[in-house]
């Protein structure tokens, strides 16, 4: 199958350089900025309208305090909202209009979303491993991929909104409003280009044992700028079904783990609910 001219350059700046820039095309655009406007609507409501928008796997509303970076004591600064395709049908009855609006805005985006993370790990798998079987990974992100966006609650410039970490997916998708985000490279700490136009599209874990440690995952930190300003940003986690992580390429980085236990468990690493095997 070939590659898109977008979708090929991002799968050599990850096998270059372990993350990329995406650009977004206009439609795409169009989906992210109405999330947006979707996104500050609802997290302007009040305390008890949000919290009554709790939905499965650790979608719908999270309020500050339970997500971290791997260290529980000290939680990330941000309140949460994510959406899954598996909550798509029962976010229709949440109690609040402005949770169902915004949940319905972030699976236009998320649908998009899925379909570009395919492509790169399709070209991944093809860099890696000239006979890895793409067609199999076909629609294997669907179920096991989430959207979440995050706003942070006032923090003093300087300080870190989370630590340093590697979010343990396949590939995360990074966007945000404003500045923050500090990603790892070799011994330097570097603040990608922030651009409405574009996502910051970083390796985790699980790229990196099926590509068999080829790609490493990208550890990154997001530091606050601002006391005055709530900082959103939207971050697509990109997992493939663990019934399909089967390595691309077999090596003493991958020999002997479970990588489908690793999907499978990751979200509770972080302090959050997880997607249950099929």
């Amino acid at each position: 199958m070939p590659i898109a001219p977008g979708i090929e350059a991002c799968v050599a700046d990850i096998s270059d350089k372990g993350w990329s820039l995406f650009a977004l095309g206009d439609d795409l655009q169009r989906q992210v900025s109405t999330a947006y406007e979707a996104a500050k609507a609802f997290f302007d409501l009040d305390q008890k309208s949000k919290q009554a928008c709790v939905l499965p796997y650790g979608c719908g509303y999270t309020p500050f305090g339970r997500e971290h970076s791997g260290n529980p004591a000290l939680p990330d600064r941000v309140e949460i909202f994510a959406a899954s395709a598996r909550t798509q049908n029962v976010a229709l009855d949440l109690p609040c209009g402005a949770g169902c609006d915004l949940h319905a805005r972030m699976m236009e985006v998320f649908h998009s979303l899925e379909m570009i993370a395919e492509d790169i790990m399709r070209g991944v798998a093809r860099t890696v491993a000239l006979d890895a079987s793409e067609q199999k990974l076909a629609g294997g992100l669907h179920r096991w991929s989430q959207l979440q966006f995050n706003r942070t609650i006032l923090t003093e410039p300087g300080q870190f909104i989370n630590t340093a970490h590697e979010d343990g997916h396949l590939l995360t998708f990074a966007h945000a409003n404003g500045r923050g985000l500090e990603i790892m490279t070799g011994s330097s700490v570097l603040e990608p280009d922030r651009t409405s136009t574009a996502f910051t599209v970083m390796p985790g874990a699980i790229l990196s044992l099926l590509t068999g440690g080829e790609i490493p995952p990208l550890y990154h930190q997001v530091r606050a700028h601002s006391r005055s300003e709530h900082r959103l940003s939207l971050l697509f986690f990109a997992d493939l079904d663990p019934q399909l992580c089967e390595p691309w390429k077999k090596t003493s980085a991958n020999r002997d783990i479970d990588i489908a236990s690793r999907v499978l468990g990751n979200a509770r690493r972080f302090g959050m609910d997880g997607f249950p095997p099929d």
